[in-house]
């Protein structure tokens, strides 16, 4: 606490030095952080703490630290901000600091203050990105669409189709994509990543639908759009490979899919490393393929690979765990070997019942597996 024996100005002067401290330049990092760092307190000491310039350099500094991930030391500094000057934009920056350390509640408070001074389209998103994450899902849509209406970017359009097709309305998302593409290719082109990203969600909401002719177009325009422009070897462009050898597998050309899926793991591996989560994802399709055309051998030890990378990099419990349990189940059946079928598929199961409960499809599907195991079936 600061305790104030001078002018009211020199207090506040005092109350801001404190809670910006002084950088020490250790990394590039922190001695570019410096250079704002002493910009600011030059501000302060020639113009004082309410002046704007000095107002205006603490945002700047602030900002640096937030676009440095380093959220924990702006935090302080943005809420000296906001007690000098409580605008939209420092709320909404001081929200940022909030959202970063994992509390949704100030935050929410924060954006709302933030919006009640100024209706700015980011500051939406970053309101219905949240809510969204909550679950409320007919607060997000209204502020979704009260964003796509306030800019004429697709990035809001591409947000709602996501909403949408995770609130399981496939036409209303697979309209807005369409509208977010058309935005996106008017304003820049079919070669451009962001245009890319667009193209792949669409053919995967195409993929789930079973319109597989349409999504593989849509799917390998967005890997030419990659590698026309960010390049072949980033992680984007080696999941796009992976959808579209998953598309090609649900069309029967297996010999296709396992090609696509190859060249995706080799690229996912490059780009992430061998132990990545991602990696794992690809391991499975390509197991899926493989167990698919009978190659239990070959398909058994990359399940098995995925299984050991999920389990180190995921939590244990999370779906994606028991989804290739479930799948290694099914080809130790196919091999002869119920009992250790039995127990992957009960391990799955107990997955899938911690994360949704026993009424879970999934989890009922497993249990009428179990059951015929268990009776000789």
């Amino acid at each position: 606490m600061t305790i104030c024996l001078v002018s009211q100005t020199a207090c506040a002067a005092a109350a801001l030095l404190l809670a910006v401290g002084q950088a020490l330049a250790a990394t590039p990092e922190e001695e570019f952080a410096a250079l704002y760092l002493e910009a600011f307190e030059r501000r302060l000491e020639e113009l004082g703490p309410e002046d704007e310039r000095s107002i205006v350099a603490l945002r700047d500094y602030a900002a640096l630290l937030l676009a440095q991930d380093r959220p924990s030391e702006a935090e302080p500094r943005l809420r000296v901000l906001v007690e000098l000057a409580p605008t939209a934009q420092h709320l909404a920056l001081l929200a940022e600091t909030r959202a970063a350390e994992g509390d949704s509640e100030e935050t929410e408070a924060l954006l709302r203050r933030a919006l009640h001074l100024e209706r700015e389209p980011n500051t939406i998103l970053g309101l219905a990105s949240l809510l969204e994450g909550e679950a409320r899902w007919n607060e997000a849509e209204k502020l979704y669409e009260e964003a796509t209406n306030a800019q004429a970017e697709p990035g809001a359009l591409v947000r709602l189709a996501a909403l949408r097709e995770a609130r399981g309305v496939p036409d209303e998302a697979e309209t807005t994509y369409r509208r977010a593409l058309a935005l996106q290719l008017s304003a820049r082109g079919e070669s451009h990543p962001e245009t890319a990203a667009i193209l792949n969600n669409l053919g995967l909401l195409l993929a789930a639908q079973g319109r597989l002719d349409e999504a593989a177009s849509l799917v390998q325009r967005a890997l030419a759009a990659y590698r026309g422009t960010v390049g072949a070897r980033t992680p984007e462009a080696a999941a796009t490979l992976d959808n579209l050898g998953n598309i090609r597998r649900a069309q029967g050309d297996l010999p296709v899919a396992e090609e696509l899926l190859r060249q995706a793991l080799v690229l996912k591996v490059q780009a992430l490393g061998p132990q990545h989560a991602e990696v794992a994802v690809t391991l499975n399709n390509l197991g899926g393929a493989l167990h698919l055309m009978k190659r239990l051998d070959d398909a058994e030890p990359l399940y098995r690979r995925a299984l050991t990378i999920q389990k180190a990099e995921l939590e244990a419990q999370h779906p994606d765990v028991a989804e290739t349990l479930y799948n290694l189940g099914h080809l130790l059946l196919q091999q002869g070997k119920r009992m250790e079928a039995a127990e992957v598929f009960r391990e799955a199961r107990t997955i899938r019942v911690a994360a949704f409960g026993e009424g879970d499809p999934f989890a009922v599907e497993i249990a009428r597996l179990l059951t015929r195991l268990a009776t000789g079936n």
